[in-house]
């Protein structure tokens, strides 16, 4: 997701070859340095991946893969070198560019490659698992969600008035052995399908699926008297969900939710990341950069060396 979400920002622009320099790196993110050798290799990977412009796509990967190695770091999940070694061999190696590439690659640089060819998929992996399951993540909107909460376990007929009041959406739908049908009373997206898996023969009559993480809601559902509020959110990529069973019929059962969105992943992102100095080894590199790709602005970067490209930030 954060490759996919934040690589379109990229724009097609010619940007001047990187140079060896002076400081030894190509690039400082937070104290980690993007070393000569680890670049070429991701230049090559991203030729054969068919970038626009390799070099520019290979600093900019690079680049965000640092920075969000350093986000996982405050969340105690850092991406350490055995770690990414691991990542490799057990899944990016045998993707067909890759495998092709390290045959070429000597035996004095093969730990450069598999930085090079891992950290970005694995950043990315591992800064997702973040944002779409760690409540800590979104403390702000956790927070609200957890009040709501115990308002309306405390009082359940409020369900619909506690919502209102922070001018969130409630919405119906019917759980069956036939899926789920929406009958939203409001504007707002309903996303349970992913999150309530199957939980024995029980919740089988509740349309549910073999994924694991919603077992505990499909045995709320199929053993919860009308009127009752899960006593915690449903965790879903893009929001938390607060659930009452309003009505049971047989095999089915009518629920009320309420949604709180998190902060959309890129604001998320670029709110831990905008506080990470970054720092181009080549200065003309890192101007040509900051002028040509648009995000790259929010960086933390010395602006007293690129104040005539920051001037109209």
């Amino acid at each position: 997701m954060f490759h996919r979400v934040l690589l379109v920002l990229l724009v097609a622009a010619s940007f001047s070859c990187t140079k060896t320099n002076r400081a030894g790196y190509v690039v400082k993110v937070g104290g980690a340095s993007v070393s000569q050798k680890v670049f070429e290799h991701r230049v090559q990977i991203e030729r054969h991946l068919g970038a626009p412009d390799p070099r520019e796509a290979a600093l900019a990967n690079l680049i965000l893969a640092n920075l969000g190695a350093r986000i996982t770091e405050g969340y105690a999940m850092p991406l350490s070198g055995p770690i990414i070694e691991n990542y490799y061999w057990g899944r990016v190696h045998e993707i067909p560019v890759i495998a092709e590439l390290e045959r070429e690659v000597a035996v004095e640089e093969k730990q450069a490659f598999i930085t090079a060819a891992a950290l970005p998929e694995f950043s990315q992996l591992v800064l997702g698992e973040i944002y779409a399951t760690l409540p800590e993540a979104h403390s702000d909107t956790a927070e609200l969600t957890l009040g709501l909460l115990s308002r309306a376990i405390a009082n359940p007929d409020r369900f619909d008035r506690f919502a209102h009041l922070e001018q969130l959406p409630v919405d119906r739908i019917w759980v069956g052995a036939d899926g789920i049908r929406s009958a939203s009373l409001e504007q707002g997206r309903v996303s349970l399908e992913a999150e309530l898996p199957q939980a024995g023969e029980q919740a089988q009559a509740y349309g549910a699926d073999e994924h694991e993480a919603g077992r505990e809601m499909y045995r709320f559902i199929a053993g919860t008297p009308a009127g009752q509020i899960h006593p915690r959110p449903v965790v879903s990529p893009e929001a938390f969900q607060i659930v009452k069973v309003e009505e049971r019929r047989e095999n089915q059962a009518r629920l009320s939710l309420i949604t709180v969105a998190k902060t959309p992943f890129e604001d998320w992102f670029w709110k831990q990341a905008e506080t990470v100095p970054v720092a181009f080894g080549d200065t003309e590199e890192g101007r040509g950069f900051l002028r040509n790709v648009p995000w790259a602005r929010r960086m933390m970067v010395d602006r007293s060396l690129y104040a005539d490209v920051l001037e109209d930030k």
